[in-house]
């Protein structure tokens, strides 16, 4: 007992003599009457100073099978912009990084009772965090962490925040639900050099996390965010397994504006259609400029939706629903092509068109006893609705 008291005395002699050394050398108090600007910059060159040989090229452990835990959240503060084409996901992230450093250790005693002090990140061990799904190969992740401010604990924890990130991230979207599709885009980090053997990443925070200071778009709602922790292994690689935190975006499509714009105009042409259709057999010229006309334009709003999704094989419903809207369309104007021959050649019915309507297998042999001649007909149904036609041409043609 009496050692060990013996060693204590000693330890806080060779400590006062240290510091009344370092006072006399560096010219600052040290001590209870000391403010905390000049504990601060003595702790400063203590920790970091030439005499220390602190290195921020080499990780900060004294023991090299030591693990440096870090733990990592992401703030999804916007969603800047989704580019469907090239699959690209733009968000305004915060980070924030928290891990030990055994070499940023002090007693606060001596130092005046500071606890912690802030420095700028590039003056210390900054663990190499990168985005490992980035879509611009010219952004640099560790770039912006040597601009942010890193709080030390006088235990030797560090907390980073780095500056605000644009991250371009790659996403694969699904639009076959467009514009009703629900989006989960996944942004991935990780430590670049160190495998798992030497740092680990894990998030702070796995359950869902909706940032307070979220800035909303204009196009996208975001529904939820979530962290995970993952461990992926590289085949043909001898290095240990790398942890990573995946963080995964789920977002859905505002669609009023394409609702308006996309699906209400189609629904309207559909209807023009059908009343087109209900025409008198008189008008039969008439018919086909209208068809022909809501043909052209629903091939533009096809060619619309076409430059506004990506080339995938996967294909929205929503072009299924103008497809098969052209496809009446030109079916239509097939018939109208046929019935306007019929009208003004004073041919008789095509057999199979027969046989497909009446369904009898006499149709032959009724059509041949009952020949009319179609001329006849055609004079009365114009003089029946000859006030119609000409209606619908002076609407067409102001002119006439």
């Amino acid at each position: 007992m009496e050692d060990m008291d013996w060693r204590f005395n000693t330890h806080i002699l060779i400590s006062t003599a240290f510091l009344q050394i370092l006072q006399l050398v560096s010219g600052v108090a040290i001590g209870p009457g000391s403010d905390y600007k000049s504990a601060t910059v003595a702790l400063s060159e203590h920790l970091l100073g030439f005499r220390s040989g602190y290195r921020t090229d080499l990780r900060p452990v004294n023991n090299p099978n030591t693990l440096t835990r870090v733990s990592l959240d992401v703030h999804i503060i916007q969603i800047i912009k989704l580019v469907e084409i090239s699959q690209v996901l733009i968000c305004n992230v915060w980070l924030e990084m928290k891990w030990r450093d055994e070499y940023l250790e002090w007693k606060p005693e001596f130092y005046n009772n500071v606890t912690m002090f802030k420095l700028p990140a590039k003056y210390i061990w900054t663990p190499d965090i990168t985005l490992y799904n980035q879509a611009d190969i010219g952004s640099n992740l560790l770039d912006n962490k040597m601009e942010g401010i890193a709080s030390v604990w006088y235990n030797g924890e560090v907390e980073l925040w780095p500056m605000p990130l644009f991250t371009k991230s790659n996403c694969q979207i699904t639009v076959r639900y467009f514009p009703f599709d629900v989006q989960n885009c996944t942004i991935k980090f990780s430590s670049w050099a160190y495998d798992g053997g030497e740092v680990t990443v894990e998030s702070m925070a796995s359950a869902e996390r909706q940032p307070p200071n979220y800035v909303e778009n204009s196009e996208w709602s975001l529904i939820c965010s979530r962290s995970s922790n993952y461990t992926v292994h590289y085949e043909g690689t001898e290095l240990d397994d790398y942890y990573e935190v995946h963080k995964n975006i789920i977002f859905r499509r505002k669609s009023k504006f394409y609702t308006f714009n996309l699906i209400l105009p189609c629904s309207m042409l559909t209807v023009l259609l059908m009343l087109c259709q209900s025409l008198p057999l008189s008008s039969g010229p008439i018919r086909i400029q209208l068809v022909v006309t809501l043909f052209m334009a629903m091939a533009v709003f096809l060619l619309l939706l076409g430059r506004t999704m990506p080339a995938s094989n996967e294909y929205p419903l929503l072009g299924f629903y103008y497809i098969s809207n052209i496809l009446l369309i030109a079916v239509a104007t097939c018939m109208n092509c046929i019935v306007q021959n019929i009208i003004d050649g004073g041919a008789l019915m095509p057999r199979w068109l027969s046989r497909c309507l009446f369904r009898s297998e006499n149709s032959d042999d009724s059509q041949d006893k009952t020949r009319v001649d179609l001329n006849t007909r055609t004079k009365k149904i114009n003089a029946k609705n000859s006030t119609t036609e000409l209606m619908i041409t002076s609407f067409l043609d102001p002119k006439i």
